[in-house]
């Protein structure tokens, strides 16, 4: 038979345990930030060829030309690109960001088929 002692320890822990794992489970969504829907965008990484665009750059393929002097962007279709190329220049491993994924369509299309 346990003293009382030994009793009140192994409740003691009990207790402490509980009390531990409440202040840890609610301090879960504390540290969750909310993110505003304009910051989220979808984003598709491909290895794409390499291409020379019409303005003479070389840019991996359906990344968009730069907008004219004067006109808005287009936000609907891709918004952004980034891209690494390859050791022999003929390939990039391109990342296409797009405000959602309809205007991800192409580069999603063009690798499905």
């Amino acid at each position: 038979m346990r003293s009382d002692l030994q009793r009140c320890s192994y409740f003691g822990l009990v207790f402490s345990l509980i009390v531990v794992s409440l202040l840890i489970c609610a301090g879960l969504p504390a540290a969750a930030q909310h993110v505003d829907g304009r910051q989220v965008f979808e984003r598709v990484y491909a290895v794409v060829p390499l291409v020379t665009s019409t303005d003479g750059v070389r840019r991996p393929q359906y990344a968009p030309n730069p907008p004219a002097r004067g006109t808005p962007p287009d936000v609907n279709g891709i918004i952004g690109y980034t891209m690494q190329v390859s050791d022999d220049g003929k390939f990039a491993l391109g990342g296409v960001c797009g405000a959602g994924p309809v205007g991800l369509s192409c580069v999603v299309r063009g690798y499905a088929a």
